[in-house]
């Protein structure tokens, strides 16, 4: 068995070195709205592997997430059932011939869903040390990123060539290698989240040592780098998630004194902040306030339709293109599969029901948070929880390995 779980670790450290290469490791499949990544390949021969070696040996699962996660899954499974005549050449609901690839596509993204959660139980199953080491990876993982970010930033800072692509136009912004400012930041503030733990560590142990200090000197050059770029990405969504993440470790810690700091360095910083040519980086643009409340809009629109079970997990892209809510290049958009609120695309594709279970399984992985004292968990998903409420960020792929790859190592 110790052979088999060394095998699973070593995959998932694999996943976490990819992790920086962000969209630029996105593959095109059957279809334009179709996309598939190099981490969704390795993390389908991860589980399938952790699944036959689970049953050969007839063990079974002993985590209370297991529940609340299948039944997620069988809500979405059930509304996309219920909902798959909207998908066949006889319904009235008919998209440029797609009609039922609608379905099958649809189903693909639940399975990854499924897929991702999978990460969890096998994470679980580390050692110690193995846990220990799958989160330095991880913060090898931020910093790169936020190295990506920065060199983005001074080499690239003019991404609005990519709207062809179907990516907004971004200016002086650092949307790194997941190209999205939103995203990119809270990547950053969970990078934040697990080095200033580290640091903590350290510093409590001995401050005096000289490889002690050396570490911490080294843990605050890592700190600064990836809170220029989370700075530098100019997403107030971000800023927001960093204040709540503050907050919550000073809960945990009993230091008011670290949140005022924190806070007061980031209100600094949005003073002295650059703020060069273009829309995106002016703090108090409105146009994004008034594209989410429109977006919030047309996910209660679509909700209505079917309260109960929804429309079918992750057909919102279809419903959408079909009430015309979408532009001609629907296929190609990058934001026309989600909502910018993770509760109401969930409420919206799978209905009441679905909405009730997956806030089971939120407020469990809370409850364990709040149950372990997690100075690590906790306020990442204090972050990610406010961060939806403004994106899909419940579903971003990226966010979701991070989210249970860290609940795994716990």
């Amino acid at each position: 068995m110790e052979k088999e779980i060394s095998m699973n670790f070593y995959l998932v450290l694999a996943i976490l070195l990819i992790f920086p290469l962000g969209q630029l490791t996105r593959l095109t499949l059957f279809s334009p709205e179709v996309h598939i990544y190099w981490h969704d390949l390795m993390l389908i021969a991860l589980l399938s592997y952790y699944l036959i070696i689970l049953f050969k040996r007839k063990r079974t699962f002993d985590f209370k997430l297991v529940r609340p996660i299948i039944s997620f899954f069988a809500v979405g499974a059930f509304s996309l059932f219920l909902n798959s005549y909207r998908f066949f050449p006889q319904a009235r609901f008919n998209l440029a011939g797609l009609q039922g690839r609608t379905l099958l596509i649809s189903s693909l993204y639940l399975f990854r869903w499924m897929v991702y959660a999978g990460i969890f139980f096998i994470a679980r199953r580390f050692g110690k040390k193995q846990k220990k080491k799958a989160l330095d990876y991880m913060i090898f993982a931020g910093v790169v990123s936020a190295f990506f970010g920065l060199a983005q930033y001074f080499f690239f800072p003019d991404a609005r060539s990519l709207v062809s692509s179907g990516w907004d136009p971004h200016l002086y912004r650092v949307i790194g290698t997941f190209l999205d400012p939103g995203y990119t930041g809270l990547i950053y503030v969970f990078t934040l989240v697990l080095i200033v733990d580290r640091a903590y560590r350290i510093d409590r142990v001995n401050r005096t040592d000289r490889t002690n200090k050396i570490k911490i000197t080294g843990w605050r050059l890592a700190a600064g780098g990836c809170y220029s770029a989370f700075a530098l990405s100019y997403a107030r969504s971000a800023y927001l998630a960093f204040l709540v993440a503050v907050w919550t470790i000073a809960y945990l810690r009993k230091s008011v004194k670290f949140a005022l700091v924190m806070s007061l360095l980031l209100a600094f910083t949005l003073v002295v902040l650059p703020r060069p040519a273009g829309e995106g980086v002016r703090l108090e643009r409105q146009n994004s306030i008034w594209s989410r409340f429109d977006s919030w809009q047309k996910a209660i629109s679509i909700w209505r339709e079917k309260p109960i079970f929804g429309i079918g997990f992750n057909t919102y892209r279809y419903v959408q293109a079909g009430k015309g809510f979408l532009s001609k290049n629907w296929e190609e958009s990058h934001a026309g599969a989600g909502a910018d609120a993770s509760l109401l695309f969930v409420l919206a594709t799978t209905g009441v029901t679905g909405l009730t279970v997956y806030s089971s399984l939120l407020s469990t992985m809370f409850r364990l948070a709040f149950k372990k004292r997690s100075f690590l968990l906790l306020p990442t998903l204090t972050a990610v929880f406010i961060h939806s409420f403004f994106n899909n960020s419940l579903f971003y792929p990226w966010v979701m390995v991070w989210i249970w790859v860290l609940t795994g190592c716990i």
